[in-house]
């Protein structure tokens, strides 16, 4: 048995389209800081360092990211901030994230949001905006149909309006004005999403994006021409990592060899075509 067959024996495969796929959780923490002077304890995963103000809250981040990047790099936690936000990353296979911020003197202070970036999936119809008479949106066999009237936003916010409850009742939030957005809900898993023009030009243009956790990709295959935009990858030690310098960008052709990854891929971005992702449990 080669390779890419006991990948598929012990774990399956799927047609990717045009989305962002991650296949492993990572836990972020964004903590964003206010006040106007003094300074405030920042605490993650137990490791403690000093934020101190320093003209405005976005340079007080800059500030505190250039001076603890590394410490917090060496626990395996990537560090960044944009403006006034400072955000921490797990990036090693299970690394869960603990975090807070508590004023020393004066008044800097912050407000801590947990995340993570695992366990949902997407669907994302967008509406062609020249379409006119009537097509039919499908998800997880719950179809309806929509009748164009007057532009997206309105034609949208009226199937939204009307069919919501219907996609509920198979695990699928239906939310949206200018777009219609499906997701999954704890628990489902989006298995089906097409569009059919029924009269006139109708149609809409389908973006998916989501996870197949816990699964990690060893192999792709080309479905149709695709393009691969990023991917990353879990090395050795268990940490993310970015990949694909020789594959990244360029097109592949439909029915090419099969690509086997050297590691476990956790996250690939499809910018035009078709994959078959082959995954193990």
């Amino acid at each position: 048995m080669d390779d890419l067959q006991k990948i598929s024996a012990s774990g399956g495969n799927d047609l990717y389209g045009v989305g962002t796929y991650r296949f492993l959780s990572q836990d972020i923490a964004t903590i964003t800081l206010s006040g106007n002077a003094g300074t405030a304890t920042v605490t993650v995963n137990g490791v403690a360092k000093v934020a101190t103000y320093a003209n405005s809250l976005a340079l007080t981040a800059g500030t505190f990211v250039w001076d603890n990047v590394d410490v917090y790099g060496a626990m395996g936690i990537i560090l960044t901030n944009t403006g006034d936000t400072l955000v921490f990353t797990s990036n090693r296979v299970g690394l869960k994230l603990t975090a807070g911020i508590a004023n020393i003197v004066t008044d800097l202070a912050g407000t801590v949001v947990m995340t993570n970036t695992g366990g949902t999936e997407v669907v994302t119809y967008t509406l062609s905006a020249t379409g006119t008479n009537k097509g039919l949106v499908t998800v997880n066999g719950v179809t309806r149909g929509f009748t164009w009237d007057t532009n997206v936003g309105t034609t949208s916010a009226a199937f939204v309006a009307a069919y919501a409850a219907a996609y509920a009742a198979v695990g699928i939030s239906l939310t949206g004005s200018g777009t219609l957005i499906f997701t999954a809900m704890p628990g489902t898993t989006i298995t089906e999403a097409t569009a059919q023009t029924t009269t006139g030009d109708a149609t809409a243009a389908i973006v998916r994006t989501g996870t197949r956790l816990p699964h990690q990709v060893y192999a792709i295959n080309v479905g149709a021409e695709a393009v691969i935009t990023s991917y990353k990858y879990i090395d050795k030690n268990g940490v993310i990592k970015s990949g694909g310098r020789n594959l990244i960008g360029a097109t592949l052709a439909e029915g090419s060899p099969v690509l086997v990854f050297e590691y476990p891929l956790v996250e690939i971005v499809v910018a035009s075509g078709t994959l078959v992702l082959n995954f193990v449990k």
